[in-house]
């Protein structure tokens, strides 16, 4: 366990490591941040065997979908929120409706801060998601926590949490979901490259591993504004396709799509692909 104590669920449901696919691991290709170390943090991979709780999790498809609002752009956000979701999986799959608790430290190792000494990161995070709504297909917005509290007990810094109802019930027998791995999210730094990463991790053992997106969705997406050229936006998803690809082990090819019966991008198509051994 973490020297600040173990992440637990007031309501224990069993320990079992989630059954799936195992990407294999790669040297990364893109660039890194200073001071930021390639490939899985040791300190996650303890955090992973401690809590047995497995490395990977079932995002239904409908969270996949950019649907956290102004949080998709804020890539520590997601990192902080997504990290939540996994430590809570293992009661959600099961229709559970419990209060979650865990140590700052272990969160940081989770969402991929382990090279900061300290949790302001993860403080940030926590204060930019405190009230975040999800939208669902049908336009609905529900709020995702019913109770969020950030605390201290004697020298351990902890965060305490539930979600809505009608949240966590999407977790419950989901028709599609992704098989997310938390050691994949930990190392993708930006909003776009986490949803990128949801929408391959969605697609890709389907029989025909497309996603497609309109452009007006992509400028929204990418935070570029629908003045600028189109280009930039194609730019900006390239570049997060390659540290996607770097991590995930995935091929994502794009193809433009044009308006009909004109030369006029109206989106792109995304075909996703597993790279070779």
């Amino acid at each position: 366990m973490s020297r600040d104590g173990p992440i637990w669920c007031e309501r224990q449901t069993g320990t079992s490591a989630q059954e799936g696919h195992e990407l294999a691991e790669r040297t990364p290709r893109a660039r890194t941040s200073p001071g930021e170390t390639p490939g899985v943090d040791a300190a996650l991979k303890k955090l992973i065997k401690d809590l047995e709780v497995g490395g990977q999790f079932a995002l239904p498809g409908v969270l996949c979908a950019p649907a956290f609002g102004g949080a998709e752009h804020n890539g520590p956000a997601m990192r902080v929120l997504l990290a939540l979701m996994w430590l809570s999986s293992n009661t959600l799959k099961r229709g559970g409706v419990a209060r979650f608790q865990a140590s700052l430290t272990d969160l940081r190792h989770a969402a991929g801060f382990s090279r900061y000494k300290g949790n302001a990161p993860v403080k940030d995070a926590l204060a930019a998601i405190s009230n975040t709504e999800c939208k669902f297909i049908d336009g609905e917005d529900v709020s995702v926590f019913a109770e969020f509290e950030q605390m201290r007990y004697k020298d351990v810094e902890l965060v305490e949490w539930s979600f809505q109802p009608e949240f966590a019930a999407v977790f419950d027998n989901p028709g599609r979901f992704a098989l997310i791995d938390i050691s994949h999210l930990a190392q993708l730094t930006k909003g776009i490259d986490l949803f990128l990463y949801r929408q391959a991790m969605l697609v890709k053992n389907m029989r025909k591993p497309v996603f497609r997106m309109p452009a007006s969705e992509l400028y929204r997406v990418t935070g570029i504004d629908e003045s600028k050229p189109f280009k930039r936006v194609v730019e900006r998803v390239r570049r997060s396709l390659s540290r996607v690809s770097t991590v995930a082990g995935l091929e994502v090819r794009i193809t433009p799509i044009f308006e009909r019966g004109s030369r006029a991008l109206a989106g792109l198509e995304f075909m996703v692909e597993t790279q070779e051994a």
